[in-house]
């Protein structure tokens, strides 16, 4: 009899034990190794089965945080990030996280704010000070915007983008010294870099260093073929040094790459109409399409005017001293008068 109660209750014990003994699943770990799948949805499902198991899990909050702002759902980021932010307001990261959703939202002044916080929390994060940077120049506030890239960059001296955004900016404001310095250390850590080769040789045209402008934009052609900004920029210093032939090559690549570039169209015509003779022609074809792609520019008109003159049509060229007179070059209408002006009789 004592035997037979005893399977009776072994009966009852064993799938209890059993029970017992099976893991929950590990909601947790589940979800990171979705978000590693870039299974986005199923992440954030397995993140809240975490948090419905343990609602004080701040990793659950700050990952299913992170998954929402790829998936681009800012505000659903937000509320998981403060949520976390409950449980642990010391956490500087956090207050990042949610500067960088206000960042995202384009609500610069907010996130200056977080980033401000995050900053008090940890003065030693580099990004962040980068981050508030770039929200900064967003608002135009550019002197801010520099010490915040002086303060990235002395934390650590080879942060490139914030090496290559102070020198734009350095460039912007006319701290052309300072410009030339982050654009050499950027070149430094990255000799294929194209953007700096650009931006320094735009420097060098600009303080006339036109041998140091030719090295930069061609090394930015070599490291581009197809870089129309760079053919535009290095004819500008053919025609500056006469080479018209070279200047006209270059306009033509700038305007093979991009169609609609206007002033490669310009500089091709002006170039035309140095050469003279039968350039002339197509300097006027390059003007036409000047104004065609650019109604608007007075220095089109007045060229073309000068242009049309040249070939012998005076009330071609009033027409468009006229123009480039109603679009403010005011210059032009001396052009006017000298060809309108009616000689005063005896």
């Amino acid at each position: 009899m004592k035997i037979k109660k005893l399977k009776i209750l072994l009966i009852f014990i064993i799938p209890l034990l059993l029970f017992a003994c099976k893991k929950k699943p590990d909601y947790y770990n589940l979800a990171n190794k979705k978000v590693k799948e870039r299974e986005y949805e199923e992440a954030i499902e397995l993140y809240t089965k975490a948090l419905a198991d343990d609602k004080e899990d701040t990793l659950s909050y700050i990952n299913r945080g992170n998954v929402k702002l790829i998936t681009k759902d800012y505000e659903g980021a937000i509320e998981d990030y403060l949520e976390a932010l409950l449980l642990d307001s010391t956490d500087a990261k956090l207050y990042t996280y949610i500067a960088d959703v206000k960042f995202n939202q384009e609500k610069y002044q907010e996130a200056i704010t977080f980033y401000n916080t995050s900053i008090k929390l940890n003065p030693i994060n580099p990004n962040a000070y980068f981050n508030m940077a770039v929200a900064k120049e967003r608002l135009e506030k550019t002197i801010a915007a520099s010490f915040d890239y002086d303060k990235a960059i002395e934390l650590d001296e080879e942060f490139f983008k914030a090496l290559f955004n102070r020198a734009i900016l350095n460039q912007k404001l006319g701290n052309y010294q300072k410009a030339f310095s982050d654009y050499n250390h950027v070149l430094r850590l990255d000799p294929q870099n194209k953007e700096a080769y650009f931006n320094r040789g735009a420097l060098n045209a600009k303080e006339n260093k036109d041998s140091a402008a030719l090295s930069d934009f061609t090394a930015a052609i070599n490291l581009d073929n197809d870089f129309a900004g760079a053919y535009q920029n290095r004819a500008n210093i053919y025609f500056k040094r006469r080479q018209f032939i070279r200047a006209i090559n270059d306009y033509s690549e700038a305007i093979r790459l991009d169609t609609l570039n206007y002033l490669a169209y310009y500089g091709r015509g002006i170039t035309k109409c140095y050469i003279g003779g039968d350039s002339l022609l197509n300097a006027l074809q390059d003007l036409n399409k000047c104004i065609e792609i650019k109604p608007d520019d007075k220095n089109m008109y007045f060229y073309r005017a000068y242009i049309k003159n040249l070939k012998g049509d005076t009330p071609g060229a009033i027409a468009d001293y006229q123009m480039a007179v109603e679009y403010g070059k005011i210059i032009a209408y001396d052009s006017i008068m000298k060809y309108t002006a009616v000689p005063e009789e005896k």
